[in-house]
């Protein structure tokens, strides 16, 4: 019974573990630089799941008496050592953050700056500002978002088209730009593209 218990602790610590290595969802945008810290916490995780495993086996094997070693020893030694590991992937990954904060803080002081420009209706200042923004990966929302109203403004449609498309793949259940997307196709005399776009817009709240 007192065997049991702690292998139902470790069978759920390690589907923990497990998912954790396997759901992306804790890795941000990758930043120049830490690519290097965040193979170190898929590593550091990778190890974590070994070492229960492991750990598990060797308690099994302690409490069926094949091998001549205490079970719960066996099994209160490799929690300890996981909860270690998992206070350093911990410590790495606030490290990773905290030397992203200054990178945030600087695009969002330029983010700013691109929207007060907008606001001012300066649009060809504050496009060149929302294109740096969005980098070549173009998976930055916002900066996607006014840069394409930009383009919109200064009757660029085409550009406006596709810059509202690669929000949307971001953001897809926006339904103002979608609505948006379909003026753009429109204005280009994409008339079907356009009722598709409105259709898209009618099935969201």
């Amino acid at each position: 019974m007192q065997y049991s218990k702690h292998i139902r602790g470790c069978d759920l610590t390690v589907k923990r573990v497990g998912a954790m290595i396997e759901d992306p969802s804790w890795e941000e945008e990758p930043v120049k630089g830490n690519r290097s810290t965040k193979s170190a916490v898929r590593t550091i995780l990778v190890v974590a799941a070994v070492v229960f495993v492991g750990g598990l086996m060797v308690g099994l094997l302690g409490g069926l008496g094949v091998l001549v070693i205490p079970a719960s020893s066996v099994i209160t030694f490799t929690v300890l050592l996981v909860a270690v590991l998992a206070c350093c992937s911990t410590i790495t990954r606030l490290f990773q953050m905290s030397k992203r904060m200054p990178l945030y803080s600087e695009m969002e002081a330029r983010f700013e700056q691109g929207k007060m420009l907008f606001d001012n209706g300066e649009w060809a200042q504050s496009l060149e500002i929302f294109l740096e923004l969005a980098g070549p990966k173009k998976d930055h929302k916002r900066a996607l978002y006014y840069a394409a109203r930009c383009y919109e403004n200064l009757e660029q449609w085409s550009q406006a088209k596709e810059h509202y498309r690669l929000y949307l793949k971001l953001q897809p259940k926006d339904k103002e730009v979608w609505q948006s997307l379909a003026k753009a196709h429109r204005k280009m005399f994409e008339y079907e593209q356009a009722d598709e776009a409105d259709r898209i817009a009618a099935r969201l709240r």
